[in-house]
């Protein structure tokens, strides 16, 4: 049975790999032509590693999303980021409920370019569970602006958080 946390995750990793999957290396690597700042690809890496960050924090007991691996590879490279998307995936299925409330350290940084570690603070897996996913919605509807733009219909779902979902269905 899979956590309800990790689902939460694992839905939007999947829907970022259909996302993936529905476009070609073109529409993946073009620069963008609204101000989201970076081309799709940029900014599907900006999700894998802050899901590599909290990867690595469960293992460490530190999470640090500052300390980003930044893979280009992952950008200029849909199938190398929906193997990544698959291999975070398969990682986060392997949690167990147990691991929920297992005490992590949250790195804090200040500075103009996150330079100055200032301490950390305690969190928990479910909790960072949910920034992830929070995240990573945030991200999807950055790209769904985008490839609206570009004349791309993404659904009516995808980069809306799950209780914007559950609230708009309850208006139905």
């Amino acid at each position: 049975m899979t956590l309800p946390a990790v689902g939460d995750n694992l839905r939007c990793i999947r829907e970022g790999i259909d996302r993936i999957d529905a476009m070609d290396d073109a529409a993946y690597t073009r620069a963008p032509i609204t101000p989201v700042g970076a081309c799709l690809g940029a900014q599907f890496r900006h999700i894998l590693d802050h899901y590599t960050c909290l990867l690595r924090g469960v293992r460490t007991g530190t999470v640090d999303y500052d300390d980003r691996p930044r893979q280009q590879r992952i950008e200029q490279d849909r199938c190398c980021a929906r193997d990544a998307f698959a291999a975070a995936a398969a990682d986060l299925g392997a949690l167990e409920a147990a691991d929920l409330d297992r005490p992590l350290q949250i790195s804090l940084r200040a500075g103009a370019a996150a330079e100055i570690t200032v301490g950390a603070a305690p969190t928990t897996l479910a909790r960072e569970l949910h920034f992830v996913m929070t995240h990573t919605v945030h991200h999807y509807a950055l790209i769904a602006a985008e490839l609206a733009a570009r004349g791309v219909d993404c659904g009516e779902g995808f980069g809306v958080a799950p209780a914007t979902r559950g609230w708009r269905a309850a208006q139905r």
